[in-house]
């Protein structure tokens, strides 16, 4: 088994959760707009793969996977960078704090 499908898998289930709740909720207080699926999907594409260093770091991995626009994916490695690996997990948890806050934010019209 790949060694990062655990935290995919992790990522992916608390990724779905969440749209469900939200779809939930939604479908609570009255028909969903189609507009609105296509929103929660973008927020949980982006909500993911912010999650992703997150789920490494509650595995206990040697190593986070971050992304780069210049590299696209790289690996983290505690030992080797501490700075840099404490710094994309505090990135990672704001950018997951901030894109469940916009899928919350959603409110039907």
């Amino acid at each position: 088994m790949n060694p990062d499908s655990q935290s995919n898998l992790l990522a992916a289930a608390t990724t779905c959760t969440l749209s469900a709740i939200k779809i939930t909720i939604l479908s609570q207080e009255g028909s969903i707009p189609g507009a609105f699926y296509f929103f929660i999907a973008a927020y949980a594409i982006v909500f993911w793969r912010s999650i992703l260093p997150i789920t490494d770091a509650l595995l206990v991995k040697e190593y986070i996977r971050s992304w780069n626009r210049l590299r696209g994916d790289l690996k983290i490695y505690k030992k080797e960078n501490p700075f840099g690996y404490y710094f994309s997990l505090v990135i990672a948890a704001l950018m997951g704090v901030f894109t469940s806050s916009l899928m919350f934010s959603l409110i039907m019209p």
